[in-house]
């Protein structure tokens, strides 16, 4: 589970974005407000696993991340996203809105879910000298076991613009 920000978005308003430590952004996203090590970085809309509410959300990668292979530790390339896997750049837990209001009253179990990838905005890839937009990296996924559970569920997926219920928007 992310901290609680609510203290700063009750000063400030909506967040533009979130970081991936769950911390509200007010600039538009760029790379160079991710890690400074980061030598990957994408802007994605993801959805809380509980009720469907969606978050522009900011996640980087190091050149190497670590991994574990048969008990011992490895360092290897980031796995790039694909339509139907968002490889290494899942974002998990979503931002903390259990206070905000969904169709179904609040979200109180959310924020201790993962959350499903929707779609990349934005992905950026550093050269060494800046930073450079990677445009056949960005799309809409396509993961027939989210999309499943959004049929079973009644929500319809629009373009990464909204979900929605019936008439309501979730």
């Amino acid at each position: 589970m992310l901290p609680d920000y609510s203290d700063i978005e009750s000063r400030l308003g909506d967040p533009l974005w979130w970081d991936q430590n769950g911390v509200p952004r007010y600039e538009p996203f760029h790379p160079r407000y991710c890690g400074v090590y980061a030598h990957y970085a994408t802007l994605m809309i993801v959805t809380c696993q509980n009720c469907g509410r969606q978050f522009r959300v900011g996640i980087w990668r190091e050149r190497h991340i670590q991994s574990y292979k048969e008990g011992k530790l490895e360092f290897v390339s980031p796995t790039m996203p694909t339509v139907e896997d968002a490889g290494s750049f899942y974002y998990g837990d979503p931002p903390r809105h259990d206070t905000g209001p969904t169709p179904s009253g609040e979200c109180p179990c959310g924020d201790t879910m993962t959350s499903d990838p929707r779609q990349i905005l934005e992905f950026w890839r550093w050269t060494g000298w800046d930073w450079e937009r990677v445009p056949e990296l960005e799309f809409q996924f396509h993961i027939p076991s989210i999309e499943e559970w959004d049929t079973k569920c009644g929500f319809v997926w629009n373009k990464g613009s909204s979900s929605t219920k019936g008439d309501e928007e979730r």
